[in-house]
C-alpha cells in the first residue's frame, strides 16, 4: 500500500516536528525549533527560519517524492456541525456554504471550507465542516512550496487529534509552549475547541495549569449550553497532548487539578518505545488518516477518517463552474453529431429539451424554499426575540436618564472595567442579563476583563461565549462576553 513515505508536518509557534511514516510503520521523527515570532497565530511570517528547520529535519527525496500532510494552527481556523433536511445530494453544496457564511465568524470573500458527511439522521443529514481563513490557507501552502515541499492533504489539528485519541468520546488537553487548545469530541467529532495564548504571568508548571483548568471550566459550561443533549460526562477520560504534556511536573499537576481521569495515548499504529506520544500526537493523527488500521487493534470506524479538504470558494462554488462549462461543451458537442433530417424534428427535440431542464430546475428551487420555509419559524422567534430586547434596551435607557455621571448600576460596572486593550461594539441588556460584544488586543485582555467582572460586579455568572479573530491588517480578538445580573 505505502510505496512513498507519508511525511507529517506540524508547525506551531515555537518550533516544527515532523514524523515520516513507510509501510505502515514509524520511520523516523524530529523536531527544530524556530526563531520568535517566525510563527504567528499559526501563519508563517519567516519562511527562511521555517526551511532552515524543515531542512534539518527531511532529507530533500522526502520532502520533493513523499507525501506531505500538514496540520493547520491558529486561531482563524473553526469547525461547526451542520444538520439539514434529506434532500439531493447535488444541493448540499449550496445549503452548507449559505450556512457556514451565517455560522462562521470570518466574512464570506475571506472563507474557504471543507466539509465531510457524518451519519445520518432518520429525516436529516449532518455535517462536519471547516472553515479556514483564506489568507492562512494559501499562505501556508505557498510557504510550503517555495520549500519545494508539494502538500497532498491539510487538516486542522483538532481533528489530526480528535483521530489519534481513538475514542468515540473525549476531553483533550493540546499544552504547547506558546499556548493551550482544549478539545470536546462526541461521536470521534470535535465539537468545541476553545485555544488560547498562556497568561502572561503563567511562566510555571503550576500557573500554566491552574490557566489551563480556568479555561476548561469556562469550554465546559459553552460546550453543555451548546449541545444539552450530549453531556461531557465524569465518565469520559481526558488525554494530555503537546510538547508540555511530556513534562513529569505538568503532568502530575494536571492528574491533581483535572476533575477527569488522564488516560494514556494508545495510538491504534505500531510505534517505537521512546517516541514521546503526547509531543507527536498531531502528526500520528494525520499519519493514521492515510493508513489502514492494523488487524487487531480494535481502532473505530470515526465519521473523520476520510475527511479530506475540498475547497469552495464561498462567492461562487469552482465546482458548479466547472459543471456549468461541462454541460455547455456537451450541449456543443451534441448539436454538432446530430444532423437534423427534418427542422421540425430539431425544433421538437429543442424544445422538450428546454422543458426538461425547466422542470428539474424547478425541482431544486422547490427543495430549496422547503428548507427555507423550515428556517422561516426560526427567524420569526428570533425576530420577537429581537423585539423583546429592544424594549429592554429601552427600559435601560430610561434608567439611566438624569444620572449625571454617566452610567450607573450594572452597566456603570460594565464600563468602569473596560481594559485599555477592550472596545465595547454593542451592549444589550434584559431584564436579567447583559451580552456585550467587543474587540481586543489579546485574548489574555478578554479574560481579564471577563474575571473582573466577576470579582466586582456582583454578578451571578460571567461567561465568554465566543473569541475568534477579525479581520485586517493587524486583526484584533472579536469576543462576546454574557453577564448574568
Amino acid at each position: 500500500m505505502f510505496s512513498r513515505d507519508t511525511v507529517t508536518i506540524n508547525i506551531g509557534g515555537s518550533g516544527v516536528r515532523t514524523l515520516t511514516v513507510k509501510g505502515g510503520r514509524i520511520q523516523g521523527w524530529g523536531t527544530r525549533p524556530l526563531e520568535p515570532g517566525a510563527v504567528k497565530d499559526g501563519l508563517i511570517m519567516d519562511v527562511a527560519s521555517l526551511g532552515s528547520a524543515i531542512a534539518s529535519l527531511l532529507k530533500p527525496r522526502a520532502r520533493k517524492r513523499g507525501r506531505v500532510i500538514m496540520a493547520l494552527n491558529g486561531l482563524r481556523t473553526t469547525t461547526r456541525v451542520l444538520s439539514f433536511p434529506l434532500m439531493r445530494k447535488g444541493m448540499y453544496e449550496e445549503a452548507i456554504r449559505r450556512e457556514a457564511i451565517r455560522e462562521m465568524p470570518l466574512p464570506e470573500e475571506e472563507l474557504c471550507l471543507s466539509w465531510q458527511a457524518i451519519d445520518p439522521g432518520e429525516n436529516e443529514q449532518g455535517f462536519f465542516v471547516v472553515g479556514v481563513a483564506r489568507d492562512l490557507f494559501r499562505k501556508q501552502v505557498r510557504a510550503l512550496k517555495q520549500l519545494g515541499i508539494t502538500l497532498r492533504l491539510v487538516e486542522t489539528k483538532s481533528v489530526a487529534l480528535a483521530r489519534v485519541v481513538n475514542r468515540q468520546e473525549a476531553l483533550i488537553l493540546d499544552l504547547e509552549p506558546e499556548g493551550f487548545e482544549i478539545i470536546m469530541a462526541t461521536d470521534g467529532i470535535p465539537r468545541v475547541t476553545h485555544r488560547g495564548p498562556w497568561r502572561r504571568e503563567a511562566t510555571t508548571p503550576q500557573g500554566r495549569v491552574e490557566h489551563m483548568v480556568h479555561e476548561l471550566s469556562r469550554a465546559l459550561k459553552f460546550y453543555s449550553s451548546t449541545y444539552p443533549d450530549s453531556p461531557i460526562g465524569p465518565e469520559i477520560p481526558a488525554f494530555l497532548t503537546g510538547g508540555l504534556a511530556v513534562d513529569p511536573a505538568i503532568v502530575e499537576l494536571c492528574r491533581s487539578k483535572v476533575e477527569y481521569t488522564i488516560e494514556e495515548l494508545a495510538p491504534p499504529l505500531e510505534f517505537p518505545s521512546d517516541l514521546p506520544l503526547p509531543e507527536y500526537a498531531v502528526n500520528l493523527g494525520l499519519a493514521l488518516k492515510e493508513m489502514a488500521p492494523p488487524r487487531g487493534t480494535g481502532r473505530a470506524s470515526f465519521p473523520l477518517s476520510a475527511l479530506n479538504v475540498k475547497l469552495v470558494d464561498t462567492s461562487r462554488s469552482r465546482t458548479r463552474i466547472i459543471k456549468e462549462t461541462v454541460v455547455v461543451a456537451c450541449i456543443a458537442a451534441a448539436a454538432l453529431l446530430l444532423v437534423p433530417v427534418e427542422r421540425a424534428n430539431r425544433q421538437f427535440i429543442y424544445e422538450t429539451g428546454l422543458m426538461r431542464a425547466e422542470v428539474a430546475a424547478a425541482g431544486q428551487k422547490l427543495e430549496l424554499l422547503q428548507v427555507e420555509a423550515e428556517k422561516a419559524q426560526t427567524i420569526r422567534v428570533a425576530l420577537a426575540e429581537t423585539n423583546s430586547r429592544a424594549e429592554a434596551l429601552e427600559l435601560a435607557g430610561t434608567a439611566l436618564e438624569g444620572t449625571q455621571t454617566g452610567f450607573a448600576g450594572p452597566l456603570g460596572v460594565v464600563m468602569a472595567n473596560l481594559g485599555e486593550e477592550d472596545t465595547l461594539v454593542s451592549i444589550n441588556m434584559t431584564t436579567d442579563r447583559i451580552m456585550l460584544k467587543g474587540r481586543s488586543d489579546s485574548i489574555t485582555s478578554v479574560t481579564g476583563y471577563a474575571d473582573a467582572l466577576l470579582a466586582k460586579g456582583g454578578f451571578t455568572r460571567v461567561e465568554i461565549t465566543s473569541l475568534a479573530m477579525g479581520a485586517g491588517e493587524i486583526p484584533r480578538v472579536v469576543f462576546t462576553i454574557e453577564v448574568e445580573i
